[in-house]
């Protein structure tokens, strides 16, 4: 098997071979992780930075100038970096090796990381020029046609040229990790290789999962919430009670719907990288994707 078969991709839950259990243990360890991960970051914001859990309470926001409190909101951002790191290279490791459920900190995930971080300079350094380029544009019809219709239709339309021009680099380059995993080398734009030929039906698989998650997790913070509601019914005399309830339940929600999500969006990546043109181990795609 060397071509790339969108509906092998989207089915590797049932298709993918290995150490039995994987897929539970994932998911378990991962939404175990962002749980964690999630109450260790709430409570660095609560402990370091005064005044935070009542401006939230309050306005349901929070905002801040200060460089100090800045570096603690930011820092769970880089805490999650790390774990997504560990278990999307668990993840390629089974998609690819077939191995079971590794979680470390190790050279696989020091590449994942370094896609990362090559991720962030790449779109950085896109919206910086398509911003910068799209505003001198919006600006010159603006100046030259002095209609607020022409310039607002320009500026919808640059903004949909943003949002293509975005898309078509995270689909060109989604393999990166795979391939890197699959190579055990650093690579980055090697990965447009796998996609040649393949780019619309990666999308397709893309949007397939993306809708599918955010449809079933709003369906089950819905229910959740319901569940919880009647489950207490305790007036306004419990709305804290219940409001506490509420948010632990919508955490365990969201843990596991998006420990889900990741693991399913990791086999199209996968996918493309094993099954890409000239790559020979075409014995261990058959196994693998059936």
């Amino acid at each position: 098997m060397n071509e790339f078969s969108l509906s092998s991709a989207l089915m590797h839950f049932t298709r993918t071979e290995g150490p039995s259990g994987f897929v539970w243990k994932f998911i378990a360890s991962y939404a175990a992780a962002l749980l964690a991960l999630w109450t260790v970051w709430g409570a660095m914001m609560v402990f370091l930075i005064p005044g935070f859990w009542d401006e939230v309470m309050t306005t349901g926001g929070f905002y801040t100038d200060s460089g100090s409190e800045i570096v603690v909101m930011f820092s769970g951002f880089i805490l999650y970096l790390g774990v997504a790191s560990m278990f999307e290279a668990a993840a390629l490791r089974r998609y690819i090796q077939r191995d079971g459920l590794s979680l470390r900190f190790g050279a696989d995930e020091r590449r994942v990381l370094l896609t990362y971080l090559i991720w962030f300079v790449l779109f950085f350094v896109t919206n910086t020029v398509l911003g910068l380029g799209g505003a001198l544009i919006v600006g010159i019809i603006s100046f030259g046609t002095g209609s607020p219709g022409v310039t607002v239709t320009a500026m919808v339309l640059l903004y949909l040229a943003f949002l293509g021009a975005m898309a078509f680099l995270g689909i060109k380059y989604s393999p990166a990790t795979a391939i890197s995993i699959r190579d055990q080398k650093r690579k980055f734009f090697d990965a447009a290789k796998a996609v040649k030929g393949r780019a619309w039906k990666l999308f397709g698989g893309f949007l397939l999962v993306y809708v599918a998650f955010w449809i079933s997790t709003l369906i089950l913070m819905l229910v959740a919430q319901l569940v919880v509601s009647l489950a207490l019914n305790l007036g306004d005399d419990g709305a804290l009670i219940s409001g506490g309830a509420m948010l632990i339940v919508s955490a365990l929600v969201l843990s596991v719907a998006f420990a889900t999500f990741h693991l399913a969006i990791l086999g199209l990546p996968a996918h493309a990288a094993l099954t890409e043109p000239g790559y020979s181990d075409t014995e261990r795609v058959s196994d693998i994707f059936g």
